[in-house]
C-alpha cells in the first residue's frame, strides 16, 4: 500500500494532498493507480478519516485523481496540455495569476479581427484546463445523473442560488427566488422582450446600442426610440423627454440600457445619474431591462441600477463576456418571484431550460471561485489592451473604459465609415461600423468600434492599431499602401 511521508508543518490534509501531487508529478503514482481507502490510510497514518477525506477531495479539485463509487480512488489520466506543463495548477489556485496571464497568446502576422468581443485568447488558454478539470469531477457531484434529464424551466435551484450570488457581486441582493437561469444573454433579452412587450410597442434604448437587440426587436415588430446620451450614457432629461412625447405610438412602456460599459461607446453611469434615471422611470412607469454584461470588468462601477428602482428592473447577469463565450449562461433577477414565474414560462416556450450540463458548470465556477478567477485575468487583459490603444491611438478621437474590451473611435472629418472599413479590410483587419449600432432616423455616427479583445495577442493588437492609426494619418484613398 502506497504509505507517504508528510512534511510536519501546515494543516495535515493539504500536506497529503501536496504529497500525493508530488508523487504523481514525479511518476511514483502512476495513472491508473488505487489509492489506499481512506480509513487504511488514516490509520496508518495516525491521523483522523476526516483528514484523508479532505485531502482526497482537495485532490480531486487539483485533478490529479478520480473517485469510482464502490471502486475507490485512483490517479487520473493526465491530458496532453497537462502533461507539458500549461495546466500549471498550484494550491488555492486554478490557473495563472492575471499578470501571468496578459498578453501571452501566439502572435500571428494574419488577419486581425478587431469586430467581436469576447474574452482574450491568453486567457481562454488556461480556461480550458480549468474546464477539463472540472469535467473529470462532474460524476462525483450530486444530482449528476439529473444534468441529462429535463430540469424545471427556470433552472435548478442550485444554479439558481449560484446566479444569486454572482449578481449579488454587483451589489443587487436578488433571493434564488427571483433568478431564472437562460442559455446567454442573448436568449435572456428575446425572453424579456416576448414577456414583457407586444408587437407594435415603443421600447427606449440608448441611441447607440447593442446590435442584437436591434435584430430581436425588429423581428418581434417593436419600435425602437434612442434616447440622448452624454458621457454618462443616456440622460434623464432626454428620457423624461421621450416619455411626455410619444405621440400616436403611446407611451413607451418599457426602457433597455446598459448602465455600465455601455456598448459600444463604454460610458459608465454615475450613482447620481443612475439614481436620476430611476426617478424618471417610476415616475412615468417604465419597466427598465439593465443589461450588465460588461459590468463585472469595471472594478470600480457603481452597483447596478437595479438596486435604485428593484421594484420594476429586470437585472442580466452573463458570463460569456467576462468569463468565457463558449459558457452559455446568464442570470436573470426579476423584480419578485411572480415575475420570475412569467420568465420561465418564456424559457419554456423558447428553449424549455438552459442546458442544466453548462448551467452546472457555470454554478461549480462560481461556488469554488474559478470564475471569479477568470473575471479577473480578463480585466487584468482588458487594461493592459486599453494602455496599447492610448497609446497607439494619440491624437484620434478615441474613447474607452480602462478595462473595457472595446472602445469607440470617432473618425476625422475627410473620413467616411464606409471608405475606412474598406481600405482596413485590404490590411486584414476586421472593425465595425457605428451605423450598426445606430438607433433613430437621423444620420448614423461617423465612428467606428474597436474590439481591442478579439487580436490574439498584444504584439498582434499593437500592429493592427497601428496600421488603423496610420490609414486615418494618411487621409482617404492613400492609407491602404502605408506601412
Amino acid at each position: 500500500m502506497w504509505t507517504p511521508t508528510l512534511r510536519p508543518d501546515g494543516p495535515r490534509y493539504l500536506a497529503l494532498a501536496d504529497r500525493i501531487q508530488a508523487d504523481v508529478e514525479s511518476g511514483r503514482l502512476r495513472a491508473g493507480a488505487q489509492l489506499p481507502p481512506q480509513r487504511a490510510l488514516a490509520a496508518s497514518l495516525g491521523v483522523d478519516f476526516t483528514t484523508v477525506t479532505r485531502a482526497y477531495a482537495e485532490a480531486r479539485r487539483r485533478g490529479l485523481v478520480r473517485g469510482h463509487v464502490g471502486r475507490g480512488t485512483f490517479v487520473r489520466e493526465r491530458t496532453a496540455r497537462e502533461r507539458t506543463g500549461r495546466e500549471r495548477v498550484a494550491r488555492g489556485a486554478s490557473a495563472r495569476t492575471p499578470q501571468e496571464l496578459v498578453g501571452q497568446s501566439a502572435a500571428p502576422d494574419g488577419p486581425v479581427d478587431l469586430s467581436l468581443n469576447f474574452p482574450p485568447l491568453a486567457v481562454l488558454a488556461d480556461a480550458e484546463a480549468m474546464l477539463a478539470r472540472t469535467l473529470a469531477e462532474l460524476p462525483e457531484t450530486p444530482g449528476f445523473a439529473g444534468l441529462l434529464q429535463y430540469q424545471p424551466n427556470a433552472g435548478r435551484d442550485d444554479h439558481r442560488a449560484a446566479g444569486a450570488s454572482w449578481i449579488a457581486r454587483r451589489g443587487l441582493a436578488a433571493p434564488a427566488a427571483q433568478v431564472v437561469v437562460t442559455s446567454g444573454a442573448q436568449h435572456a433579452l428575446a425572453v424579456l422582450l416576448t414577456t414583457l412587450a407586444a408587437r407594435g410597442d415603443t421600447v427606449l434604448t440608448e441611441s447607440f446600442t447593442y446590435p442584437v437587440f436591434r435584430v430581436l426587436a425588429d423581428q418581434l415588430g417593436l419600435r425602437l426610440r434612442g434616447l440622448p446620451m452624454d458621457d454618462e450614457g443616456i440622460t434623464p432629461d432626454g428620457l423624461r423627454d421621450a416619455c411626455l412625447t410619444a405621440g400616436r405610438a403611446g407611451a413607451p412602456r418599457l426602457l433597455y440600457c446598459t448602465p455600465t460599459l455601455q456598448n459600444p461607446t463604454t460610458a459608465v453611469m454615475s450613482a447620481a445619474r443612475r439614481a436620476a434615471i430611476a426617478d424618471v422611470a417610476r415616475a412615468h412607469d417604465l419597466t427598465i431591462v439593465e443589461d450588465d454584461t460588461y459590468g463585472p470588468l469595471a472594478h470600480d462601477a457603481p452597483p447596478a441600477l437595479a438596486t435604485w428602482a428593484p421594484e420594476r428592473t429586470y437585472f442580466v447577469a452573463s458570463l460569456s463576456k467576462t468569463v468565457a463565450p463558449g459558457l452559455r449562461t446568464a442570470f436573470l433577477a426579476a423584480p419578485n418571484a411572480t415575475a420570475a414565474a412569467r420568465l420561465a414560462a418564456g424559457i419554456r416556450a423558447t428553449a424549455w431550460m438552459a442546458t442544466p450540463l453548462t448551467a452546472e458548470v457555470a454554478a461549480s465556477w462560481i461556488r469554488d471561485g474559478t470564475a471569479l478567477r477568470l473575471l479577473e485575468a480578463n480585466r487584468a487583459e482588458a487594461a493592459v489592451r486599453q494602455r496599447i490603444a492610448a497609446r497607439c491611438l494619440t491624437g484620434l478621437d478615441w474613447r474607452a473604459h480602462p478595462e473595457a474590451y472595446h472602445g469607440w473611435l470617432a473618425l476625422p472629418p475627410a473620413w467616411s465609415v464606409a471608405e475606412l472599413v474598406v481600405q482596413l479590410g485590404r490590411d486584414g483587419i476586421v472593425v465595425t461600423p457605428g451605423e450598426s449600432f445606430h438607433v433613430g432616423d437621423g444620420p448614423a455616427p461617423t465612428a467606428i468600434r474597436l474590439s481591442l479583445s478579439g487580436a490574439p495577442s498584444t504584439a498582434a493588437l499593437e500592429r493592427a492599431l497601428g496600421r488603423v492609426a496610420a490609414t486615418l494619418g494618411a487621409g482617404p484613398g492613400i492609407g491602404a499602401s502605408v506601412i
